[in-house]
């Protein structure tokens, strides 16, 4: 990542913790968690067969907001952990208009105080008429209470 880029993430959903993927598990040790934080938007929540996966995408109205998790890029967090994690939301940096996702930069709010630039993967597909918006914007509560399991 060049001196430019943030060195902040934003994750709403299964890369906060390392047990809902193989992704995080690889890739969450070389990060450093700044604690729960928000970015003006909405989640809706997308089920695919036997998984649901988050859908992150622009607010609609002042005072939606997506909840997530905000982290710090430790010293060991290389250029080869980014392409993980673009690969892992199908984010392709040299053909964006094909990308599920896009990476963009947008200013996190920390619950704990204070606002971070950070890197942050908005979904770029068309969204299925299925989708389920997620009111409370937390896609790990819902997943908590979610009735499709």
């Amino acid at each position: 990542m060049s001196d430019r880029d943030p060195r902040h993430f934003f994750f709403y959903g299964t890369l906060q913790r390392e047990e809902l993927s193989d992704t995080a598990r690889r890739v969450l040790p070389k990060l450093i968690s700044l604690g729960r934080a928000f970015l003006p938007g909405r989640i809706l929540a997308v089920q695919e067969r036997s998984f649901v996966y988050p859908a992150l995408l622009p607010a609609l109205r002042e005072g939606q907001f997506a909840f997530g998790t905000c982290f710090k890029a430790a010293n060991d967090f290389s250029e080869h952990d980014l392409a993980l994690l673009d690969a892992y939301e199908a984010y392709f940096p040299s053909s964006p208009a094909t990308s599920e996702y896009l990476r963009q930069q947008v200013e996190v709010t920390l619950e704990s105080g204070g606002c971070v630039a950070a890197w942050c993967y908005f979904y770029h597909a068309p969204l299925p008429a299925y989708a389920e918006p997620i009111p409370s914007g937390d896609f790990l509560a819902y997943l908590a209470v979610a009735s499709w399991k």
